[in-house]
């Protein structure tokens, strides 16, 4: 599965790209995407680990697409992918 993330407002799509096909997941604005990864980046580079905005972004960024998974059956998210962000400006 590769996972292609379109930042943009008023809402975000990501794309989830499978060999069987391609669907899209609705998320959040840019706005919010943009100021939680600034805010886990921050945590990192002060040497903290941001366990709680790293859930906050796994809930923003991967869960939506891990709920995909759930309503075809497949037993859980995928073991590997690849994430591409991409913003339209």
């Amino acid at each position: 599965m590769i996972l292609e993330y379109v930042l943009r407002e008023p809402a975000s799509v990501c794309l989830a790209i499978t060999h069987t096909g391609i669907q899209g997941v609705a998320l959040p604005s840019q706005h919010v995407i943009e100021e939680s990864v600034s805010e886990y980046r921050n945590e990192i580079l002060q040497g903290r680990r941001g366990s709680e905005i790293a859930r906050k972004l796994y809930d923003l960024l991967l869960a939506p697409v891990a709920r995909l998974d759930e309503k075809r059956g497949s037993p859980s998210f995928p073991t590997a992918c690849c994430i591409c962000f991409r913003s339209i400006r």
